[in-house]
């Protein structure tokens, strides 16, 4: 339903491709296409679907596939006629479904004119000619979705293939096929001419090389899911010994059959967690990604953010069951977690008062940790993979310290204690004792109370609490565990960091910092840093903003991007390269108000990929002064589809020890001289 009440049609252009003249054929994508088709049909509202599909003929080198329509086979000319029908037909606040499952390469950035010298991912479509095979860059796919953001279409891309150009057949593992292909020169000579024109843009000189890295696009008009990261590799999967199918899909429509059933709409992020789960329970060596909006269901409608991010669990091969967190995301051993089934709605969880289970963490290693039972009659063995768990009492050492000073204000010292006991990173305190704290409470000449720092210095932009207020306690310990927990992330170091980790990057800021140690940018100036990786497989990085206004937001997640940005492997002896570029705006630059700030910039870098969920804090406002987020510069949201390298991390999968890496940097605002 579109905002004017009008009834918003579904569009979907489905790609599913099996037969390669000159390629190794796939088993699984064409049925991938029929499947999603057959669950696309049983939605109720209008739909238009196109499936274009090219299934292996009991002849391969006849050069024709099974389906007797070539108007709809999966080449070029349909692929680019349906989704240029779609961007004319649609109509604001319509919904597009585009999926692929087929093979997918990486064309050299030496194979285009006017290179920048990154490579480019490009699906591999059927052609009915002697090369048997057309490659649709990816700089033309982010054209024409941003094509039908423009016109308002809400867009979801699902891509079941693999990006990288290694030769790899599937042989690892019975049953499963990788869905990657090396670029042929020949084929690219075939394809040229797409690589200088681009049917969806609207100015035809426009060339791929050209295209902005930073060229603006809705971030809540779209969503992309891919079957892995850059660097790794896209498997099919046997399912119930019969059929063979892509991982990605079999998972998404698997988790999409039970969310209809149960009546439950889920976000963008919930639903990648979710997936990602699965895949770490049943196919651990493929990453699903996400990028673009995260709080809205795959199919349009806006849904409400949970206030208390979730963390998945699943169940290992010898059936332990696991958070996907460990000490990275603050958890420590005998922490407890309320743990609910995934098919409970994300809008019930916030009003859910009693959960369905509290488990306790047993073993906590530094991105997972083993869940028990509160004590040996607990019987955990309802508990799936995909189960959603929220903390609600932790032992860390370091919970912060907040002392609320005696007086006549507060008559029972016992129920702010007990009220403070569940909150997971407060410690509060009511004594008159010399122990320090990082936050006080103290009361006004108006019988308010409001917050000072370890110094007694007034915090400003936190609201004051009138005592005599009914809901004082309430209000005042909602503050103090928002405060709490910001500090405690604030806070989260890894002091036991492999010295061989250690030296497999560096990470050079592009400013020298003042005396202090932090860095001073004016107001719309640039910060940022360049990260090498010296090894030969990816590194990971996470970035979090920790804000003036005392909000965490994930700014890659943030920016369209999914949680972590990669780091590509040594390439030819040459160490890979990551440059973060943001651009620092105070707080009401948009109004003209700008006054002057300080983030906390916190790196994570890590051997593997590793989603923070739970590294997520919305800002504390004033109701008389409600400023905005400060805008980040961020890299472009579909850069993914224009620019990927081509290599396979050095190994299937890495069995040693977790090695990750943190650091904060700090950042001042000032306004302009």
């Amino acid at each position: 339903m579109t905002d004017n009440g009008i009834t918003s049609t579904l569009w979907a252009v489905l790609i599913g491709i099996n037969y390669y003249t000159t390629e190794k054929c796939l088993r699984g994508g064409v049925r991938d296409a029929v499947m999603v088709k057959h669950y696309l049909e049983g939605r109720s509202t209008p739909a238009n679907i196109t499936a274009l599909t090219a299934t292996t003929p009991p002849k391969p080198d006849s050069g024709r596939p099974v389906e007797p329509n070539p108007e709809l086979w999966p080449t070029y000319k349909n692929v680019v006629a349906n989704l240029l029908r779609v961007i004319d037909a649609a109509r604001p606040g319509d919904l597009v479904y585009i999926h692929f499952s087929g093979h997918g390469t990486s064309i050299p950035s030496d194979a285009r004119t006017g290179s920048s010298g990154a490579d480019e991912l490009a699906l591999v479509l059927f052609e009915g000619r002697e090369l048997g095979r057309k490659y649709f860059p990816g700089y033309q796919l982010a054209s024409a979705i941003r094509r039908m953001v423009k016109k308002g279409l809400i867009v979801t891309l699902v891509l079941d293939c693999c990006f990288s150009g290694s030769v790899v057949r599937g042989d690892e593992r019975r049953g499963w096929g990788v869905r990657s292909v090396n670029y042929d020169p020949a084929a690219g000579a075939v394809s040229a001419g797409l690589l200088e024109d681009d049917p969806f843009s609207i100015e035809s000189t426009l060339r791929g090389s050209e295209i902005e890295r930073n060229w603006l696009i809705d971030p809540d008009g779209y969503a992309i899911f891919s079957a892995c990261g850059p660097y790794e590799k896209a498997f099919e999967v046997e399912v119930d010994g019969q059929e063979i199918r892509g991982a990605l899909t079999h998972y998404l429509l698997d988790t999409l059959y039970f969310l209809r059933k149960n009546g439950v709409d889920v976000s963008h992020r919930s639903l990648h967690e979710h997936l990602s789960a699965k895949f770490h329970s049943y196919c651990p060596q493929q990453t699903p990604m996400n990028y673009g909006s995260m709080n809205r269901s795959i199919f349009g409608s806006l849904i409400i953010r949970p206030e208390s991010p979730f963390i998945s669990t699943y169940r290992s091969d010898g059936n332990s069951l696991r958070l996907r967190a460990g000490k990275a995301h603050g958890v420590y051993e005998g922490d407890e977690f309320a743990v609910f089934p995934f098919g409970i709605s994300e809008r019930d969880l916030q009003q859910i008062q009693m959960p369905s289970m509290i488990l306790k963490v047993q073993t906590a290693r530094d991105f997972e940790s083993d869940l028990v039972g509160l004590d040996a009659r607990s019987d955990i063995s309802d508990v799936a993979t995909g189960w959603k768990a929220r903390l609600v009492s932790s032992v860390s050492p370091r919970r912060i310290r907040v002392r609320i000073s005696p007086g006549p204000h507060i008559s029972d010292n016992s129920q702010w204690k007990d009220a403070a006991s569940h909150l997971p990173f407060l410690h509060l305190l009511m004594e008159d004792d010399n122990v320090a704290c990082i936050f006080n409470v103290l009361i006004n000449e108006k019988n308010d109370y409001y917050i000072v720092d370890a110094l007694h210095n007034k915090i400003a932009g936190l609201p004051t609490i009138p005592a005599d207020s009914p809901t004082a306690m309430t209000d005042v310990l909602d503050i103090l565990d928002h405060l709490a927990t910001f500090k405690y992330f604030e806070g989260v170091e890894n002091r036991l960091s492999d010295s061989n980790f250690l030296k497999s990057f560096s990470l050079q800021p592009w400013s020298t910092p003042e005396a202090s140690g932090g860095f001073q940018v004016e107001d719309g100036g640039i910060w940022g840093f360049t990260i090498e990786n010296t090894r030969k497989y990816p590194l990971y990085m996470a970035l979090f903003d920790f804000t003036q206004q005392w909000g965490i937001s994930n700014m890659v997640s943030s920016s369209g991007g999914d949680g972590y940005l990669v780091v590509p492997p040594q390439k030819g002896g040459i160490g890979g390269e990551r440059k973060v570029r943001l651009v620092m705006k105070a707080p009401g630059s948009q109004t003209g108000n700008q006054t002057p700030c300080e983030d906390i910039i916190k790196v994570f870098i890590t051997r593997r990929p590793v989603l923070f969920p739970t590294l997520i804090l919305p800002k504390i406002t004033l109701e008389t002064s409600c400023s905005e987020q400060p805008t980040r510069g961020a890299s472009d949201p579909l850069e993914f589809l224009e620019r990927l390298s081509t290599q396979l991390r050095g190994q299937d999968s890495f069995n040693g020890g977790e090695e990750w890496f943190t650091c904060n940097f700090i950042v001042r605002t000032i306004l302009k001289q």
